[in-house]
């Protein structure tokens, strides 16, 4: 396993999230990092230590970890979702069905039951059920979403596609309201 050793910034606030792929975990102190690579890594935040190397075929370019910190969600430009189990380490991933398009945003919703993601090359936001894998709303948009976000108290998905923000009602998935 590759011990290489990171400086971790004392300035980060808590909890510290990045689009660019990277994620700190403050529940556990994980860090992992996947922008630009074909290998996502999960350090140790306190050590920097590397704790696991997670290799894909491609670009990684969205992360989450679960509520419980237990799972972690790849995403990216090979169009996979995947499920690590990090008590697990050597246990293959769950893979969720192919999805339409590189993978831009991961989220987990619902008691982590439920995966949100987008796409860099279409429009609209997937809701996946974790037990079947497969699609179960699409919440439509214009054109494809930066970012896509659920409340801290999991009612709501906000949505950015272009120059539109959106809310959605994160049980019912309907379009709550659209600024002008």
């Amino acid at each position: 396993m590759d011990k290489k050793k990171v400086a971790i910034p004392s300035c980060i606030p808590w909890p510290f999230t990045s689009r660019r792929g990277s994620l700190l975990q403050p529940c556990h102190p994980r860090w992992f990092f996947s922008h630009q690579c074909q290998q996502g890594k999960v350090w140790d935040a306190l050590t920097g230590d590397v704790l696991h190397s997670f290799e894909h075929r491609h670009i990684v370019r969205a992360c989450a970890f679960s509520e419980d910190t237990h799972l972690l969600l790849t995403g990216g430009v090979e169009k996979i979702l995947r499920i690590y189990d990090l008590n697990r380490l050597d246990a293959p991933p769950t893979e969720v069905d192919k999805s339409t398009g590189s993978v831009r945003t991961v989220t987990w919703m619902h008691s982590d039951q439920t995966i949100l993601s987008s796409c860099t090359d279409i429009g609209g936001v997937r809701l996946w059920d974790v037990r079947s894998g497969k699609i179960v709303q699409i919440l439509e948009t214009k054109s494809s979403v930066t970012s896509a976000e659920v409340s801290q108290d999991g009612r709501y998905i906000t949505t950015a596609d272009g120059s539109t923000v959106k809310f959605w009602d994160a049980n019912q998935y309907v379009l709550i309201f659209e600024p002008d």
